[in-house]
């Protein structure tokens, strides 16, 4: 199960964004917004140009182990 996989306890809450990773998509709302929800894990299924800004902004909010890329 991908939740093993990626170290997510059966009774997290998770919040899945699909789609690539650009400005339109609007990935960097859900990863800021997450920092109010400290019970909530997010997963981003995609590839794109705006991973490492997705990272980096995830780890200035301290949120970075909240936050999973699984790989496709």
């Amino acid at each position: 199960m991908k939740r093993n996989e990626l170290g997510i306890d059966a009774s997290d809450f998770v919040v899945i964004s699909v789609g690539e990773l650009n400005t339109n998509k609007k990935h960097q709302v859900i990863i800021r917004a997450i920092q109010e929800m400290p019970d909530v894990k997010h997963v981003i299924v995609g590839k794109g140009a705006l991973y490492k800004e997705l990272n980096k902004l995830a780890k200035g909010l301290c949120v970075d182990r909240r936050v999973f890329y699984p790989r496709l």
